[in-house]
């Protein structure tokens, strides 16, 4: 979004590729902060995430949110499971003017709530 900034009306779609294991875990949840589809919603409608608005349980049933959840798409990796340890997703964002964008995110040493 810093690179290229968009609008949430823009975006037609966003797949998130994981893991396989991480992407079990993090799919359609009900709790906001482990849905990945809710944290999706989030970034793009806030084009930021705070511990607040990750932890907004009353937000994920709200029409909009509703709307750009539906926007957002696991892909689970079994290529990016053979890193494990290492955790890396790749982001990819369709416009609907057609632009495509993607950044691959490696995340190095132990994250929050893990082993």
């Amino acid at each position: 979004m810093k690179r290229h900034p968009f609008n949430a009306n823009e975006v037609q779609k966003v797949f998130v590729q994981l893991a396989t294991d991480e992407a079990a875990i993090v799919n359609n949840r009900e709790i906001p902060d482990i849905c990945l589809q809710h944290m999706v919603a989030v970034m793009v409608m806030d084009k930021t995430v705070t511990f607040s608005s990750a932890h907004d349980k009353a937000r994920m049933k709200e029409p909009a949110t509703l709307r750009e959840r539906e926007k957002g798409e696991i892909v689970p990796d079994e290529q990016l499971e053979r890193l494990m340890p290492l955790r890396v997703a790749i982001v990819e964002v369709q416009l609907m003017d057609g632009t495509h964008l993607k950044q691959r995110l490696t995340m190095f040493g132990a994250l929050p709530g893990t082993p």
